[in-house]
């Protein structure tokens, strides 16, 4: 038994020394989000934006570099996507709806500097609650990105993703289609390890 664990150790130490090896990287990141909706009625009639909320997001950091300027990235984790709304009409109280999602970002990076790179890309997001809402279990973002390295463990990061498909969609009238899409903007922390 004592046999098998030593040598399970030995080839996960040998597949992680391989892997970084082949240019590899990983990291975490964290971040503060400004996050929002944008809202339409039909297709075509764009009823506009409900006020933002702050969100955040917390990421893992897989990259892949290339030998020469361009990467992939994959950086999987949380974020709460959201906004406020009045709960009267007279606007006297907010209400921050709070949408939990599982995002998935896989972006192309092109490294303008060993310091600078710019990413974009697809994300996919997997709704964690939010049944009340009855919003849609998938989300699929456009995503662009840039990411300057601060240190040699450390980056700063803006991001902005905007939904490609509809994160909630009803029909009031055989003629009304009520449509909302996610959008935030980022500013983030990385440790590279």
């Amino acid at each position: 038994m004592r046999l098998r664990q030593l040598f399970i150790v030995g080839i996960f130490f040998f597949v992680t020394h391989a892997v970084w090896a082949q240019g590899f990287s990983f990291g975490v990141k964290t971040g503060i989000d400004l996050v929002r909706i944008s809202a339409h009625l039909n297709s075509s009639d764009r009823l506009g934006h409900p006020d933002p909320a702050i969100g955040f997001n917390i990421n893992a950091i897989i990259e892949y570099r290339m030998a020469n300027k361009f990467g992939v990235t994959m950086e999987p984790g949380y974020i709460r996507k959201g906004y406020s709304k009045a709960l009267s009409h007279s606007g006297d109280a907010d209400n921050v709806v709070k949408l939990n999602y599982l995002q998935v970002p896989i972006l192309l990076d092109y490294h303008v500097t060993e310091k600078l790179a710019i990413s974009i890309g697809p994300e996919i997001g997997f709704s964690l609650s939010d049944s009340y809402f009855r919003r849609k279990k998938v989300d699929l973002s456009a995503v662009l990105g840039v990411n300057y390295r601060l240190a040699e463990h450390f980056e700063a990061g803006l991001k902005i993703g905007s939904a490609i498909t509809p994160s909630y969609q009803a029909k009031p009238t055989s003629t009304l289609t009520y449509t909302e899409y996610n959008q935030y903007a980022q500013v983030s922390i990385a440790y590279r390890f």
